[in-house]
């Protein structure tokens, strides 16, 4: 992993039981470390703009990899969730944030 070595190191140093990312932040090391570690990550009130979504979209089978890390995803729109869904999180992981 690319920067692992902090990655690790800031993960030893903060020991967090769960993490939860506000928008829609994707840190390939950084989930894949927390996934390795069974630490429970969750997004919350993620979005995704079209144009956004079409450089995901792209990407898909990197960003696939990446959100199979994430234990629940929480988007702000039935869109959002749509197109977090289209590019590679799995369904049943993916839900709206209402507050």
């Amino acid at each position: 992993m690319i920067l692992g070595f902090s990655v690790d190191a800031a993960i030893k140093a903060l020991n967090p039981k769960i993490v939860v990312i506000a928008e829609t932040e994707i840190w390939p090391s950084f989930s894949h470390e927390l996934n390795k570690r069974k630490i429970p990550l969750i997004l919350v009130n993620g979005r995704i703009s079209p144009n956004s979504y079409k450089g995901y979209k792209k990407f898909s089978i990197f960003f696939k990899e990446i959100l199979k890390n994430y234990t629940l995803i929480l988007m702000q729109t039935p869109q959002d969730r749509e197109r977090i869904v289209d590019i590679g999180a799995a369904p049943e992981k993916s839900k709206l944030w209402a507050i």
